[in-house]
């Protein structure tokens, strides 16, 4: 796709321009309308949740109400006006059900804690461990909740109540309060691959998917060394091992972030090779490494970019984040086998149409991430996000929530309708792939990786729509 922010600005200032992308408002900082705020000011927003059913859930806050929780639409839940004890703080990581519970770890009377919506402060420091009895809980964090309303997050061991924390358990919690541990670190603890989980290995980065069926885990394993310690493992089996050769890279596996798995056991991840600098960030499944640092996808040179945030969805769309900075950062779009054919949906700089008249509204000055999930993505390959937008006419800069559609298909140049000049786009674009001169990503309507007599028909079929 074609970007030129300069060229915009001044088609701007000379009247209006289209927008390089057209998204639609979730939630704005400093809205006063928003349901369920009785009129006061949002002051924070967090990074959106999807659930099986397609609801978006997330974080907030408002100025003289403090925290509270959206779920499709409205707040379901504020803070402040629970009174089993005073929670305070919270991680930006949550999650939430089809049916709009939801579960976070605030400090609860200053002990951290685990909250779920239908049952209150389930599990806090201090309290006796509910799957090991003799020990203590000693902190609880990064969780999430499948479809269901089960609830999955990390917590910590402790001899005595209070202590330092010995170990960790992977725990869940079902919607009618049965614990059950997962992975427990330690030597007496879980065995994967004829090896224990170090304690303090069970990484606070993971995915469990909406159904509950599948899982993926960073690890630290008791091999005895740190050279070859880290591993990824999926359904209880390594599929990735530190310092071993990485798949589909002449390098080794390095590091990993940001894991993410669907309904079908579909999993993508990020991290680093031991590569050179200039071309060790990487985006893989489980074929391998799919995309690099080294790598133009959809015309846009990743280059020193960092591999920041990745989320596959259950119809197989992945939306993957690139970016050293806040203010230098590029979101694709791809599917789970062509990674490599992925589409630009925005980069910082560009504009955006917020009131759906394809005329562009404010510049994109950052894309948004968070600590655990950064980005959804919706079966009808939809990606929400946070971004913080510049208005165009006030200069005024907004944090808002946002979802990205996949453009109508056919309309290549996005300007809401499918007519001669994307048809003419398709031409130029015919029989190509991701390393043709002639590449046009916006072109591959099915995701294939290549343009051909499919896509042209599903243009015909939508033209002068």
């Amino acid at each position: 796709m074609t970007r030129n922010t300069l060229l915009a600005f001044s088609l701007l200032l000379a009247g209006s321009a289209f927008a390089d992308t057209r998204v639609e408002v979730l939630a704005t900082m400093g809205q006063t309308d928003f349901p369920g705020g009785e009129g006061a000011a949002i002051s924070e927003l967090d990074s959106p949740f999807l659930t099986g059913n397609n609801k978006v859930g997330f974080q907030m806050s408002f100025t003289g109400i403090g925290k509270a929780f959206a779920f499709d639409g409205s707040v379901v839940f504020r803070v402040a006006d629970f009174t089993g004890a005073t929670l305070t703080g919270g991680e930006d990581q949550t999650g939430f059900s089809n049916t709009g519970d939801f579960c976070y770890s605030p400090s609860a009377n200053s002990a951290d804690a685990l909250f779920v919506l239908s049952g209150g402060v389930v599990l806090k420091d201090g309290d006796p461990d509910p799957g090991f009895p003799g020990n203590f809980s000693s902190f609880n964090s990064r969780p999430t909740m499948t479809d269901d309303g089960t609830s999955v997050w990390v917590a910590g061991l402790s001899n005595t109540a209070g202590g330092a924390t010995t170990d960790r358990v992977l725990y869940t919690r079902t919607s009618s309060g049965v614990f059950t541990p997962v992975y427990r670190a330690g030597t007496t603890g879980t065995v994967i691959d004829g090896l224990t989980i170090t304690p303090g290995g069970i990484g606070f980065d993971f995915d469990w998917s909406g159904n509950a069926q599948h899982r993926i885990h960073l690890m630290t394993m008791a091999t005895g060394s740190t050279v070859n310690d880290g591993w990824v493992v999926v359904d209880d089996l390594p599929v990735f091992k530190e310092a071993d050769l990485a798949v589909g890279d002449p390098n080794l596996w390095q590091n990993w972030r940001s894991p993410s798995i669907n309904n079908s056991g579909q999993f993508v991840i990020m991290g680093d090779t031991s590569g050179p600098s200039t071309a060790d960030d990487f985006l893989a499944n489980a074929s391998g490494v799919q995309v690099t640092s080294a790598s133009t996808v959809d015309g846009y040179f990743i280059g020193t970019q960092v591999s920041s945030s990745c989320e596959v969805g259950n119809t197989g769309y992945v939306a993957h984040l690139w970016g050293s900075t806040a203010t230098n950062r590029a979101l694709f779009l791809g599917q789970y086998d062509q990674l490599a054919a992925s589409r630009l949906l925005i980069e910082t700089g560009d504009t955006i149409d917020l009131d759906g008249d394809y005329v562009a509204d404010a510049f994109v000055d950052t894309i948004n991430t968070a600590l655990g999930f950064s980005l959804a993505v919706g079966d009808d390959g939809s990606v929400y996000v946070s971004v913080n937008a510049r208005d165009i006419v006030t200069q005024v800069v907004a944090e808002r929530i946002i979802r990205i559609p996949l453009s109508l298909p056919g309309d290549i140049d996005r300007d809401g309708e499918v007519g001669s000049s994307d048809l003419s786009a398709l031409s130029t674009a015919f029989l190509s792939n991701p390393g043709s001169a002639n590449w046009e990503a916006d072109a591959d309507f099915d995701f294939d990786g290549e343009i051909g007599s499919n896509d042209l028909s599903i243009l015909s079929a939508n033209f002068l729509q």
